[in-house]
């Protein structure tokens, strides 16, 4: 019983580490966001960063692809290293 337990424990907090690996959208600076991010130019990071400031957080990762110049090839490659604030959270 318990190494069930542990082992339950273990795996319910394996993606806390991920997240904490993970590039905060909603708060990162555009040159953070350029130098976590695999494709992402200064010109998209400033990007994502103005369309944050103007549209408030984004909910989801899929949010990311209203912003001018993110394609869903970059969102799919960078998925695991994004995280939106746990709150909003709405994706897979």
């Amino acid at each position: 019983l318990t190494t069930f337990v542990l082992t339950v424990l273990m795996t319910l907090s394996m993606p806390l580490y991920a997240v904490d690996d993970a590039v905060n959208v909603n708060s990162a600076s555009a040159a953070e966001l350029e130098k976590e991010l695999t494709g992402v130019t200064e010109t998209i990071a400033k990007r994502i960063v103005e369309y944050r400031e103007a549209h408030g957080p984004f909910a989801t990762k899929e949010d990311l692809l209203k912003v001018e110049g993110v394609e869903r090839d970059m969102l799919n490659m960078n998925r695991n290293d994004i995280h939106v604030d746990a709150y909003l959270e709405d994706d897979v």
